[in-house]
């Protein structure tokens, strides 16, 4: 992997035979190796919701035909599958038609494993954590696994940063893990202010953060330490988009940069006609571009 550019590089994550939810291959590396770095008003809530964990048995399944080396998993936000995100799994999908690439694309609602707006944060990291293990066995999984692309809305930011930081612990360097978080929430509980603006995007080889500075939903107007960062606010392409009608007026900005993704995202190859392993080297950590 190419070291990161703007952030001193990491060591390698700790190998646990005990996932973040009990079992498996893989565990919480965040939960884990930066456990030094919290609070112990946040080791505290930590440790509460643990032994409270979210029912994860009706999760959804990840199934594909087919053998791949490549996947694509979209975490969704509060509330669930909505316009906005399932116009982004059907973007994602058409690019890669359009380049010829096929791999599966999992848009996960986690809704039915979501607790109250305090402990959101930690039973999306449980979900994370367990579609890690979930992708590392299925059958459909052509290891080594070469690339994962986990993208997280709102407080599916969690869940997307803990499936990286999880697969990064199983799996070690040999995947190229990208996270994309659209305007990611950042609080975990009512401690972890700023949590997720410390800490998304460590285990990423490329981290890319999309956020808008005018809703009202706290937590999610600032870039994160770990990503490249684009405003999109000011974005001229906001002024044609319309709110869909399953989303709150109150919170409309929340959602535009999802939308933004969608449109502008594409499928680039390598060399090999493999999707391409995006890296820091022109995109640092910690730069803000504001996209006009």
């Amino acid at each position: 992997r190419a070291p990161s550019i703007g952030t001193r590089r990491l060591p390698p994550p700790p190998r646990s035979a005990a996932g973040m939810d009990g079992g498996g291959p893989v565990s919480d590396w965040a939960g884990t190796i930066l456990k030094s770095t919290l609070s112990p008003l946040e080791r505290d809530a930590e440790e509460r919701v643990a032994r409270d964990p979210p029912d994860l048995s009706r999760l959804a399944p990840l199934e594909a035909e087919g053998k791949h080396a490549d996947a694509v998993l979209l975490f969704c936000g509060s509330g669930g599958s909505k316009s906005v995100t399932q116009n982004l799994a059907r973007a994602l999908r058409d690019a890669d038609a359009k380049v010829g690439v096929v791999r599966p694309v999992f848009e996960i609602d986690w809704e039915t494993a979501r607790g109250g707006p305090w402990r959101a944060a930690f039973d999306g990291q449980r979900v994370g954590s367990h579609y890690a293990r979930e992708l590392v066995q299925a059958p459909w999984a052509k290891l080594p696994l070469r690339s994962v692309h986990a993208l997280g809305g709102s407080v599916g930011a969690f869940a997307a940063d803990a499936c990286v930081s999880a697969l990064r612990d199983a799996l070690g360097d040999s995947v190229h893990l990208r996270l994309s978080l659209l305007d990611p929430f950042t609080y975990r509980g009512i401690w972890g202010v700023g949590y997720g603006a410390r800490q998304f995007g460590r285990a990423a080889d490329f981290c890319e953060q999309v956020m808008n500075t005018d809703d009202p939903v706290p937590s999610t107007n600032e870039p994160l330490d770990h990503a490249y960062c684009m405003d999109v606010t000011g974005a001229r392409a906001r002024d044609r988009w319309r709110l869909p009608a399953d989303e709150d007026e109150g919170t409309s900005g929340h959602a535009w940069p999802v939308q933004w993704f969608a449109d502008y995202v594409s499928t680039t190859l390598d060399a090999d006609g493999k999707p391409e392993c995006l890296t820091h080297a022109d995109r640092p950590r910690g730069q803000v571009i504001k996209v006009q």
